[in-house]
């Protein structure tokens, strides 16, 4: 396991700067996941309409037919996302290493500007990651199916206090006590959430 004493220090610019970018790519995270499934529920609820509208002529698709042809979309849709930029991350990684050896300077190449070192376990690591990763959208997509979007999706969101336990106990990170506090008042308030959402699901009629 990797700790917070392994990790190289950080000044205080490089601290503030990486504050500011992970804030924001939380924000963009919480802007875009949080906005997942409303294509899938838009598609689910223009389905069941024409269903109903041409029930007499074919019958409406089944939650898994939805889902397992949403999945098949999702999968071809990630390529055109991600390649362009793994693409443009390595162009000007390359562009910026070019540019500083063109000086000849004797220093040492600032981090952007140095080609990516890859170890041979980062394609373990990224299947791994991808895997789990494709299994919570399977997952997300049926209960986003039987519980609706605003309940459904949101209540998945419980996983918030399975990645912090991941990075408390598996990685070493929150290692004062204060920060371990906060983090259990948080995870108290996410569980009341969820709680109080699990409660409006509707019941048999």
């Amino acid at each position: 396991n990797v700790s917070c004493e392994d990790m190289p220090q950080k000044g205080h610019g490089e601290k503030k700067l990486a504050l500011l970018s992970g804030m924001g790519y939380a924000l963009a995270t919480g802007l875009f996941d949080g906005s997942l499934m409303t294509a899938f529920s838009a598609f689910e609820q223009e389905q069941s309409r024409l269903g109903r509208a041409e029930e007499s002529k074919r019958p409406a698709p089944s939650a898994e037919a939805l889902a397992l042809s949403y999945l098949l979309s999702f999968g071809l849709a990630l390529p055109f996302v991600a390649l362009p930029a793994i693409g443009l991350v390595l162009y000007l990684g390359e562009h910026s290493s070019r540019k500083y050896d063109q000086h000849g300077s004797s220093r040492q190449k600032p981090a952007n500007a140095q080609k990516p070192d890859v170890p041979p376990g980062t394609v373990f690591a990224g299947v791994a990651c991808g895997s789990l990763w494709a299994a919570g959208n399977f997952a997300s997509i049926h209960a986003t199916l039987g519980l609706g979007q605003a309940i459904g999706f949101p209540l998945t969101q419980v996983c918030v206090l399975v990645t912090s336990a991941w990075g408390i106990i598996g990685f070493g990170e929150l290692p004062d006590f204060s920060s371990r506090v906060s983090f259990m008042a948080a995870s108290v308030v996410v569980l009341v959430g969820a709680f109080l959402l699990a409660l409006q699901v509707p019941g048999d009629s």
